[in-house]
């Protein structure tokens, strides 16, 4: 019988470690969690232990980031098969049954990625991401570090495939998910299903919106770039022990939650706009709205949403 180990790494998570911790074990299919505690100061450590199912396997991190974190649970896993939960984030009921039986049936196959879903801290839906068109195989692309999904959190992947690459490389700040599936397709083919497998909480405290836009547009640029440096010479400079200098911070704000999540707003109007779903469209448009009312771009693209639905435009 195969054995499913989940990996959460935990950092001053305690206002939603225990939900996530929840979502996970719900699922009969876990075998094991492993909550990796990475020097909390908050209660994270005491939420965790108060949760009895003996599921759990409490480890404790570095406090050298989110990739170091990950290592350490991947250490301690015991499971045929691995798939992250971050500890602010949520399964989507069911999800690992059906990915394991995909890989089940499909022994050549080391991973099968899914979509997800975001949502506010108020259990708002916004948006959905790549769950669109038919299943079909990535490997080709994720090869290139043209990946259609890059969070692994919505992946179930064979654990051996995993242990092959040596799992996320730590000089990875962020993006360390990106690096590690590009990799991971080195390992053989990765499918991808075009169905909600986890749900991603849009809130202050992950690092989207602590850490700057160029810090991660850096990171996820290289993560891309080394991928194709061992397409073209079959390693990258990381391999290689010449990493690219990493850039100082700009003095530039990270992106703020409220601009995060007016962003999925108006990405979620135009998607069902173009579906012909004018009426959800226009209340998606009018969500963003509400929170930035005096953003003068939401109130133009919601005009002509309004002409073009009541068919008056040219």
């Amino acid at each position: 019988m195969e054995s499913i180990s989940i990996i959460m790494p935990a950092r001053n998570a305690e206002k939603t470690v225990r939900e996530s911790m929840i979502s996970v074990l719900r699922d009969p299919l876990v075998t094991q969690l492993v909550v990796v505690d990475d020097i909390s100061t908050d209660n994270t450590r005491d939420i965790v232990q108060g949760i009895e199912d003996e599921r759990i396997s409490l480890v404790f991190g570095s406090g050298k980031g989110i990739a170091a974190a990950f290592n350490r649970g991947l250490e301690a896993s015991t499971g045929d098969f691995i798939a992250r939960c971050d500890a602010d984030d949520l399964y989507a009921e069911g999800r690992l049954g059906w990915q394991l039986s995909w890989l089940r049936d499909n022994s050549d196959y080391v991973a099968v990625s899914a979509g997800y879903q975001t949502f506010t801290d108020g259990n708002k839906k916004l948006s959905e991401f790549a769950t669109e068109g038919v299943g079909h195989e990535i490997t080709d692309p994720l090869l290139r570090g043209e990946g259609i999904i890059n969070h692994m959190c919505a992946w179930l992947i064979r654990t051996g495939a995993l242990r092959r690459i040596g799992g996320a490389r730590t000089w990875f700040e962020t993006s360390e998910d990106a690096d590690l599936v590009f990799r991971l397709a080195s390992c053989g083919k990765i499918w991808h299903e075009p169905r909600v497998a986890y749900l991603y909480r849009i809130h202050d405290a992950s690092i989207t919106h602590s850490q700057s836009n160029s810090r991660r547009r850096f990171y996820n640029a290289m993560a891309m770039e080394f991928a194709k440096q061992r397409i073209s010479s079959g390693s990258d400079e990381l391999e290689q022990g010449c990493p690219p200098e990493i850039p100082p911070d700009v003095n530039e704000h990270p992106l703020s939650t409220k601009q995060h999540i007016t962003d999925q707003l108006v990405g979620e109007a135009w998607k069902q706009y173009s579906q012909s779903n004018r009426g959800l469209a226009l209340k998606k448009m009018m969500a963003a709205i509400v929170r930035q009312p005096l953003k003068a771009s939401l109130w133009k693209g919601f005009f002509v949403m309004m002409v073009k639905s009541s068919g008056l435009a040219p």
